[in-house]
């Protein structure tokens, strides 16, 4: 007779769901990304250096939100948590070259929507100024 105390291993498929449970929340909430680490010139435009942290946050996280779910996940498992690009293959069951495009892809994709960003409240502040 089997005690309920006695540990009773999982099947592989199991633990395989309960690291990407894992992995999936680390990806979802990082607790600290620089902007510059995010993007692919790794410059960041003027205005940034200007917003407090809960506007940054804000935006950081519209921006991260535009980016498909592999994407996004790939990016933030890469830049916040260190992981390399054959590891978040394995994990996202996709080959190294698809996560390092995606990778590369997500990154262009958030500069295009910042400096985008920072030219529409450059133009705002004309048009209010033009008043």
């Amino acid at each position: 007779m089997e005690s309920l105390d006695d540990e009773q291993p999982l099947p592989a498929a199991e633990i395989r769901e309960s690291l990407r449970d894992e992995w999936v929340e680390q990806a979802s909430y990082p607790e600290v990304v620089e902007l510059s680490d995010l993007l692919a010139g790794g410059e960041q435009p003027d205005f940034w250096d200007d917003l407090d942290m809960e506007s940054k946050q804000t935006r950081l996280a519209e921006m991260l939100g535009v980016l498909p779910r592999t994407q996004r996940q790939a990016l933030v498992l890469h830049v916040a948590h260190g992981f390399d690009p054959a590891e978040i293959a394995d994990f996202q069951d996709r080959s190294t070259e698809q996560v390092e495009e995606d990778i590369a892809t997500a990154r262009l994709t958030l500069e295009r929507r910042l400096w985008q960003s920072d030219l529409d409240d450059r133009q705002e502040e004309l048009e209010r100024g033009g008043r």
